[in-house]
Order: structure tokens, then C-alpha cells, then sequence
């Protein structure tokens, strides 16, 4: 007897970067049917772990778009195309800065 295997469902973040990957802006109602009621904390994760950049557009109000950028191809070139991991100004001395 074969077993059968049912397709694994796809998650609310790659349902995000599939959505945006078309280099399109999209409004929140979109990524809120794509990525869930948490898809805010979807977009932050696959900017910090993906390195991806994707821009927050106002559009008035309390509304937003988002779109994701392309990589820039000089900085790709130069191998300049991933985020720091902390931010310049919690980095001293090229030590990370205790608090």
C-alpha cells in the first residue's frame, strides 16, 4: 500500500516574501490575507534574517503599502548587500557596547 503525503502548507512568511516578490507596493489589507493578523512581525523577520529591504510607504491616515525592493547592484558588487547585525551606534571600539 502506497502512503500518500499531503503538501506541506506553505507559512505566513514565505506566503509574504511570494506576495512581494513581484517588486510591487501592496497595501496592508493584502498582506494581512496573505501573512495573518501578525504579518507585521513577519515583514520585520524577513528584513533581519533575509537582509531584505522592504520600504514602508504612507499612503494617509493610518494606511500603509508595502514593496520590496531589489537589491542594489553596486552594493551586491561590493559585497555590501547584508544589514549589520546591531546598529552603528551600539557598536564601540569594535567591541559591541555593554548597557
Amino acid at each position: 500500500m502506497a502512503t500518500q503525503t499531503t503538501p506541506r502548507r506553505q507559512s505566513h512568511k514565505e506566503a509574504l516574501l511570494a506576495l512581494l516578490s513581484d517588486h510591487q507596493p501592496h497595501a496592508m489589507s493584502e498582506l494581512l490575507r496573505v501573512g495573518g493578523y501578525r504579518y507585521g512581525a513577519r515583514l520585520m523577520e524577513l528584513r533581519h534574517e533575509q537582509h531584505l529591504n522592504i520600504q514602508t510607504i504612507p499612503l494617509g491616515g493610518e494606511r500603509f503599502a508595502y514593496q520590496l525592493l531589489p537589491p542594489d547592484p553596486v552594493q551586491l558588487l561590493l559585497g555590501l548587500d547584508h544589514k549589520p547585525d546591531r546598529p552603528a551606534w551600539a557598536v564601540k571600539g569594535g567591541k559591541r557596547a555593554m548597557k
